[in-house]
């Protein structure tokens, strides 16, 4: 996949279960890294998973929250795993 080109993927140890606003905070950062280093624009995903234009913008920002579904809609969009939206593995180089 493309987004190893440019994700290192670094294992961050837990002390603790992440909060529900964490895993939250932590999927929008994934969904906007992946999708921008995949060169896929807010609209195209939201085109590709059936929702309106503004839909993924409004999830990036916190405005929405995804149910499982939803998420599983949005990996597959992206073409990956729905784990990967979720890792804490996932950082900037």
């Amino acid at each position: 996949m493309g987004y190893y080109n440019q994700m290192c993927i670094v294992p961050i140890p837990l002390d603790q279960a992440m909060t529900e606003e964490e895993l939250l905070s932590l999927f929008r950062r994934n969904m906007r890294l992946l999708r921008e280093e995949l060169g896929i624009s807010q609209s195209e995903l939201a085109r590709r998973i059936g929702r309106k234009p503004g839909y993924i913008c409004d999830m990036e920002r916190g405005r929405r929250a995804p149910n499982l579904a939803t998420l599983a809609l949005i990996a597959e969009g992206l073409g990956l795993n729905p784990s990967v939206l979720i890792s804490t593995a996932l950082r900037k180089k």
